[in-house]
């Protein structure tokens, strides 16, 4: 895996967070994605924030729906691009959480 690879999540999570953000749960909700770099097992680790901008986007369909078989099961995915403007890096989560108040 690379840096150049799009994350894949399960649409429970965002519709889970989705959920607790109109409830008005929480200040702040993340995902984070790790996968192992190929070659070297070095840890690729990114962060979505998942605020209300990003819930706009993605309730718009700004991002595709994969259906890959994993283990013999069909699974359903959300695709977000590793350029996309909601992902970074796990420096730039740190610095996000060291910022919060």
């Amino acid at each position: 895996m690379s840096l150049e690879i799009a994350l894949w999540f399960r649409p429970d999570k965002f519709a889970n967070t989705g959920q607790k953000l109109n409830k008005g749960i929480g200040e702040k909700h993340f995902v984070i994605h790790v996968l192992d770099e190929k070659g070297t097992g070095k840890k690729i680790i990114r962060a979505i924030d998942l605020d209300q901008a990003f819930f706009k986007r993605l309730n718009e369909n700004a991002f595709s729906t994969v259906y890959p078989t994993i283990r013999g099961r069909r699974e359903i995915y959300i695709e977000i691009p590793h350029n996309d403007s909601s992902v970074i890096s796990i420096g730039e989560f740190i610095e996000l959480l060291q910022n919060l108040k």
